[in-house]
């Protein structure tokens, strides 16, 4: 079956003090940036999950409602599992306007994994790819009231699942969080 790109789009910027998906970067959107980046990387279809549809809409994309607003990325990538039929999604945060090309097609290329996550001298969970496998640890870590990404990812090692470390350039998961992070 055929990767899906996810977009995570649904945060409250509020370190940013405005949208981050459609901030431009360097004459683009990020979420433009990192939906040319995962469709170059393997995956011909990127959906965006939360925020402002209007204007993501405005720029071509799909767009699923979070159905769990306000309870961080892990909620998004939840509403991803449930929504798309996929058996691979490729995950990224909407804030990382320097994501490789290559870091998409490492983690796709990566051996089979409940989640193949992005490593730069540290695990970025908001650049990973999640197994379809990994969706029953998923909803029972956030039904727990977990909403940490990284607890996740040990929750499903805890279960007996797979999850691998992908190394790639930490220019590649660059956040960018407040204005002064746009410098580079």
């Amino acid at each position: 079956m055929t990767p899906v790109g996810v977009i995570l789009t649904g945060g409250a910027s509020s370190r940013m003090g405005r949208d981050k998906a459609t901030l431009v970067v360097d004459g683009e959107p990020m979420v433009s940036r990192v939906a040319a980046r995962l469709h170059q990387g393997g995956c011909p279809d990127v959906v965006c999950i939360g925020g402002d549809e209007g204007p993501l809409r405005a720029l071509g994309f799909e767009v699923l409602a979070d159905r769990w607003p306000g309870q961080g990325p892990l909620g998004g990538l939840l509403s991803a599992m449930t929504a798309l039929v996929a058996d691979r999604l490729v995950v990224v945060a909407c804030d990382m306007p320097d994501l490789e090309v290559a870091t998409v097609a490492a983690l796709l290329a990566a051996p089979p994994a409940d989640v193949a996550v992005a490593n730069a001298g540290r695990r970025e969970p908001l650049c990973a790819r999640w197994s379809s496998t990994a969706q029953a640890a998923v909803t029972a870590a956030f039904d727990s009231g977990e909403r940490s990404m990284l607890a996740a990812l040990r929750s499903i090692a805890e279960q007996g699942g797979t999850v691998i470390e992908v190394d790639v350039p930490a220019s590649s998961v660059r956040n960018v969080n407040r204005p002064e992070d746009l410098g580079g």
